[in-house]
């Protein structure tokens, strides 16, 4: 099972892991830039890019998380994670 979510903050990640037996996090690691360049790009989403600065300040960085760049193809990114989990 896969599950996708901002969890900024080490508590959500702690609240949403606490009653699974194994788990592993995956952070998509990218720069302010880069990540405010693509939600220029997108077209009708729901966030806004003036959030993104906030987003940014809230973010406590994972500790032994496996850390993918955004900027890595797709299958790239999955064939990483895949080797990370041993999968």
């Amino acid at each position: 099972m896969a599950l996708a979510c901002s969890a900024l903050k080490a508590a959500y990640r702690e609240r949403i892991g606490r009653d699974v037996a194994n788990i592993a996090w995956v952070f998509l690691d990218g720069s302010f830039e880069l990540i405010a360049a693509r939600m220029r790009q997108r077209v009708d989403h729901y966030m806004p890019e003036s959030l993104l600065k906030s987003q940014f300040e809230a973010l406590e960085r994972p500790t032994g998380a496996i850390e993918i760049s955004i900027e890595l193809p797709l299958q790239e990114k999955v064939k990483r994670v895949m080797a990370a989990m041993a999968i």
